[in-house]
């Protein structure tokens, strides 16, 4: 019976120690384009920094966004442009007495410069993006 329970404990603990080795989320980057988070290997957000300030619909691509995922991880809930996901955009931000619109980005881009920080664990993920 000692032998048994010895087996068993050392399975569980070999059980463990794979599982805890196994990271659920994922961040990857793809340089200069975007950041895929994952989680089990499922896509379930893509913050996209890319941009292409030459378009006529710059103002709806050139500032960062995260897009958000379904639970299958194939298709954008948030559909990116004109409908993009979370990102930072008043309309009316003003600094020294001048009104900038950076919902629009008439006045101005809002620029992903690098990441200073990317974590993923098991229970979570995140990352800091410094925007100029």
């Amino acid at each position: 019976m000692r032998k048994l329970f010895l087996a068993l404990m050392s399975l569980n603990l070999l059980f463990i120690r794979v599982h805890a080795d196994q990271t659920e989320f994922d961040l990857k980057e793809t340089q200069g384009q975007f950041l895929d988070i994952t989680y089990q290997g499922k896509l379930v957000g893509r913050y996209l920094i890319s941009r292409d300030s030459a378009l006529e619909n710059r103002h709806e691509i050139v500032k960062p966004f995260l897009d958000l995922y379904d639970v299958q991880g194939t298709d954008a809930i948030t559909e990116g442009p004109p409908k993009p996901g979370i990102f930072i955009g008043y309309e009316k931000l003003r600094v020294n007495g001048k009104i900038y619109d950076l919902w629009h980005m008439k006045d101005g881009d809002q620029i992903h410069q690098n990441f200073s920080s990317m974590k993923a664990t098991p229970d979570s993920a995140s990352f800091t993006s410094l925007v100029d």
